[in-house]
């Protein structure tokens, strides 16, 4: 099963000491009455026979001049007519047959080019390559990939499976009822749903174009996409039918047209993948997280208390300019969720911050370590997007774009519309229905909706517990969505012990792909934030390093989800903004702010200001200045901050808001007249009070990050003698604190609410409680006595 050199030709010596790409074309099923060399190399050429025109040998060249061009032959009867040992056995023979050729340069890019079922040949050798290190080399090389009327899926996914598609493509080769061929294919068996998960965590790693037949009554255009955003996979209609679809002849005007569209797609693969040549090899990639060399180790840090964090999500693309302008048709609505008090109304897109918890006690004496690594060399450029689909539904892929261009109302309404569509299609058990409901649930927690995601799980779960076993996939989602919000309202005890029974099961899950998969990274940060939560700051910042480690090995250290991810650890590191004094090494923070300021440059460059996780690095650049004592620096950077989010986000947008509360620890800092560590200056309290209302209305009374809010105002207000304002205060905390289990908060709270009272009372007139009577009733006071 060899490669055959088709460019240049003949093979000459040294050609492959000046190739700057490989590209190696794979086709699909052999017809019955083709032998495998006939078929490999028919399948890319018109008429068949040797003297047909091979445009990978003839045409292609031209555009990709610097480059070394491969066919594979292989009996692919022998492939997809077995089980799915022979075909996973298979895929490593082509991984052996690229390693012989390329002994010369193990780090050249590769660029795969298949047609029909030999996409999936190249998609089972790339997951192959990440689970053995002799082919690991092969998978970093990998930058782009090509398919050609390659059957992903089943076109319609809710009804039809990959395997009843493969027998369609099996039985227009000439395979009928009976033969072997057909048969395994018909079962679906080599494609197991754990191979197309696999993959699904390599895709953004890759450029990947997707061909598809306008004549194709084999693999249907829903079947021929992968359904990832515009950025990552490019989808392309050829006037062709399955076989015509990667094949041209050089005199009929619509195959000429057609490779048109080939070529310059392919053209694009290969210019990327000189690009990202000369970026740091992934294989290489420091045994740390880095933020442009900094390695932000913890060795000898001393933990500060218990801190609370929810980073906001990033976000791969700039919105629009005007983001604020939004269609009628993407107006909120609320969806009726049987046997569950229906959710509210859809309102503004609101991300997921949660800034450390402002009653956190100073840091002990320890220092932070020392200052960072040299940063590296590597590209500017950040790639990437955040949001993945979560199924080949289009709509699924329209609700990824959405949340990457910040169009959340967009996004909210069409996942709404979704469940109810499959609510009334498939039934309550159905998976999809399940999915959908997950997919809100966990929009609603993103966006700081708490409340109403617990209406979301509360629904769910028990459905989802008589369908699903309890370590399937989206099972282990809710269960580690129901653990972060069982972590937002103080349990991190219990939150801790559930997500680590998921992580494991997700990596036993995982199985030879290694323990590392998008779902279980999301678990690890979880589990990061709650050790951040309980004090456990080194177990937090191991935790977060893993995950940008393994991120950049699973998306390459330019991605935009790698460098979300870095800031977690930086936010996780970093002493509490509000602490009375703040012991550092200074190099090191001087070092973390560089890096940051660094990230953000490049964060500008790729995305544009106006965009969520540019202005969250804006927004750290501030708060490290504010570390380090440069109020002026801080202020400068977290106002513009704060100018970004409002523009780009809006005013009540959670991004927005963690800028305000930010902005109110710098008014603490800078006024003097803060007498008492804990409490709010009369400068900050604008900004406090604005957060603290936010927070209710997401969120409720009963979580600790509100009552901590409150309880600064309160005592805040009664230290400056405002005993009106601190009354008010101390009301709220007592109802918040109530049914809470937390008796020793609720009686302090209860003890000032009274010690208010008993300095108001005179104030209050009989019959009213409100607080504009109380004004009138002080100002009447305040004239009468001057009358006197």
């Amino acid at each position: 099963m060899p490669l055959r050199q088709l460019y240049p030709d003949p093979p000459v010596y040294g050609a492959a000491d000046t190739a700057k790409v490989d590209i190696i074309a794979v086709h699909g099923l052999n017809p019955k009455s083709k032998d495998d060399e006939q078929h490999a190399w028919d399948t890319w050429r018109t008429p068949p026979g040797p003297n047909g025109h091979l445009w990978l040998r003839e045409d292609l060249p031209h555009f990709v001049p610097d480059s070394r061009i491969f066919l594979y032959e292989y009996n692919s009867t022998a492939v997809y007519g077995r089980d799915r040992d022979t075909f996973t056995g298979k895929a490593s023979e082509l991984l052996e047959a690229i390693r012989v050729e390329r002994d010369d340069d193990d780090v050249r890019p590769i660029l795969f080019l298949g047609h029909s079922m030999g996409g999936l040949l190249i998609k089972q050798a790339l997951i192959n390559a990440h689970n053995n290190p002799k082919y690991t080399e092969i998978r970093n090389a990998t930058t782009g990939l090509a398919f050609f009327a390659t059957p992903h899926n089943g076109g319609d996914w809710k009804l039809v499976s990959l395997g009843s598609v493969a027998a369609k493509i099996a039985t227009a080769t000439g395979f009928q009822q009976g033969d072997d061929v057909l048969e395994t294919l018909k079962q679906g068996s080599i494609f197991s749903d754990i191979m197309h998960e696999l993959f699904r965590q390599q895709l953004m790693k890759y450029d990947i174009i997707s061909f598809w037949g306008a004549r194709d009554t084999a693999v249907p255009p829903e079947s021929a996409r992968l359904g990832l955003p515009g950025d990552v996979e490019n989808v392309v209609k050829l006037n062709a039918d399955h076989r015509s679809v990667c094949k041209f002849s050089a005199t009929d005007r619509t195959d000429q047209d057609n490779l048109k569209f080939v070529r310059r797609n392919i053209k694009d693969l290969y210019n990327s993948a000189i690009r990202k040549s000369i970026q740091t090899n992934p294989a290489a990639t420091p045994q740390i997280p880095t933020i442009n060399g900094w390695n932000g180790r913890t060795a000898g840090y001393t933990p500060p208390g218990a801190a609370s964090l929810r980073p906001p999500s990033a976000q791969g693309r700039s919105p629009s300019p005007n983001p604020h302008s939004r269609s009628p048709s993407a107006q909120g609505r609320s969806v009726p969720i049987p046997g569950a008090s229906p959710p509210q109304q859809l309102r503004s897109p609101q991300p997921p911050p949660l800034p450390p918890r402002y009653s956190d006690p100073p840091p002990s004496s320890g220092s932070f370590p020392g200052p960072p690594s040299t940063p590296s060399v590597e590209s500017d450029f950040i790639v990437g997007s955040m949001y993945f689909p979560t199924s080949e539904d289009p709509r699924s892929i329209q609700v990824a774009e959405f949340k990457n261009t910040g169009f959340w109302e967009e996004a909210r309404t069409l996942e709404h519309q979704m469940f109810d569509e499959f609510q009334k299609t498939f039934g309550l058990e159905h998976e999809s229905t399940l999915r959908a409901a997950y997919d809100i649930a966990y929009t609603c927690f993103d966006l700081g909706f708490l409340l109403e995601a617990e209406k979301w799980i509360n629904w769910v779960t028990p459905i989802m517990r008589n369908a699903l076993d309890a370590r399937h996939h989206l099972a282990l989602n809710l269960s580690r969505l129901t653990s972060e919000v069982s972590r937002e309202r103080g349990n991190y005890g219990e939150a801790e012990a559930n997500l680590v029974r998921v992580l494991m099961d997700q990596r036993d899950l995982s199985g030879n792909t290694g323990p590392d998969t998008l779902e279980s990274l999301e678990t690890e940060r979880a589990l990061g934030i709650v050790c951040h939560g309980l004090g456990r700051i080194k177990d937090a910042a191991a935790r977060l390093e893993h995950r940008t480690q393994a991120l950049t090995s699973l998306l390459g250290e330019n991605h935009v989800m790698v460098a979300s991810s870095a800031m977690d650890y930086v936010e996780v590191v970093m002493p509490n903004p509000m602490a009375e004094t703040v012991n550092l090494a200074g190099s090191y923070v001087h070092q973390a702010s560089k890096s940051m300021q660094d990230l953000h440059r490049r964060l500008l460059k790729s995305f544009g200001a106006n965009n969520q996780v540019t202005i969250r690095a804006l927004r750290v650049r501030g708060v490290l200045e504010l570390l380090l004592g440069n109020t002026m620096e801080a202020s400068e950077l977290l106002y513009r901050a704060h100018k970004d989010a409002e523009n780009t986000l809006g005013k009540e947008h959670p991004d927005t808001l963690n800028v305000v509360i930010h902005l109110g620890f710098l008014c603490n800092k800078q006024d003097s007249s803060t007498s008492v560590f804990g409490t709010v200056s009369s400068s900050a309290r604008l900004h406090y009070e604005q957060y603290a209302a936010w927070l209710e209305s997401r969120k409720g009374l009963k979580t600790p990050e509100v009552q901590a809010t409150m309880s600064m105002l309160a005592m805040s207000y009664m230290g400056a003698q405002d005993y009106l304002q601190a009354e008010k205060w101390f009301e709220k905390l007592v109802e918040a604190y109530a049914g809470t289990g937390k008796e020793k908060e609720l009686s302090n709270a209860r003890s000032m609410l009274e010690l208010c009272q008993m300095n108001t009372r005179f104030l209050r007139p009989r019959g009213t409680g409100g607080s504009g009577d109380i004004v009138s009733m002080f100002a009447n006071l305040m004239g009468n006595n001057r009358r006197y």
